[in-house]
């Protein structure tokens, strides 16, 4: 089972990678779309190339546990296969 890990502050949310349908980057910050629902992260600070490295990261490498950092812009993505 692959799961996907998104850090931002204190909040540290560990879910199935099933769970996430997509991921958006905004001229504003990033969306992790869900199947319910979505978790939007405002950070007008974010680089876009962050951004975009967290969106192929999750739809390049589809086997493999991501964990996402966004406290850590130096190396936003993790991947553990």
């Amino acid at each position: 089972m692959s799961t996907v890990s998104i850090k931002k502050g204190l909040v540290n949310m560990k879910m199935d990678r099933n769970a996430i349908v997509n991921i958006e980057d905004t001229s504003d910050g990033i969306i992790f779309n869900f199947k319910d629902c979505y978790f939007y992260v405002i950070d007008m600070s974010m680089p876009l190339q962050v951004k975009r490295l967290i969106k192929t990261s999750f739809d390049g490498f589809t086997e493999g546990n991501i964990e996402i950092d966004l406290n850590n812009y130096m190396k936003p993505v993790k991947v553990v296969l």
